[in-house]
């Protein structure tokens, strides 16, 4: 957190892997480490086949996401948040962002038997009930 801590060190040229969560219930956030592009490789732990650069990221609540970064502009940098909304889908996943009033098709994969809750990260929706318990065999 910017302020508490020292600043992570490193040289031009290194490269520093990011293991990210938004831990929170209720909010939608993006990061951004300006003058440099994140490489994704991972999305809610699995590995995506082709890793894509991305100037942002952005987590819906309760995503993860892996990226690494080449440090190759010097100086001093802050990771934060930034408000641009470009993202592409087609990965397995876990959780899927939409705004109001959007849909989402996805095919899931029934491969874990017993009790799965498929629910909404967001506390007000899973108050207001949008949470189904599966259990498949």
């Amino acid at each position: 957190m910017l302020g508490h801590g020292d600043p992570i060190r490193v040289k031009t040229g290194e490269r520093v892997l990011f293991h990210i969560v938004n831990g929170s219930a209720t909010e939608i956030r993006s990061l951004a480490l300006p003058g440099h592009s994140l490489e994704v490789i991972a999305l809610d732990g699995n590995p995506i086949p082709a890793p894509k650069q991305a100037p942002v990221l952005w987590l819906g609540t309760a995503e993860r996401i892996s990226a690494v970064v080449e440090m190759n502009h010097p100086g001093v940098w802050v990771m934060g948040d930034l408000a641009d909304d470009d993202r592409t889908a087609g990965i397995m996943k876990d959780v899927a962002m939409l705004g109001g009033y959007q849909e989402v098709e996805v095919d899931f994969v029934a491969d874990n038997p017993g009790l799965t809750l498929f629910h909404c990260h967001q506390q007000l929706h899973m108050d207001f009930g949008f949470m189904a318990l599966f259990d498949y065999a």
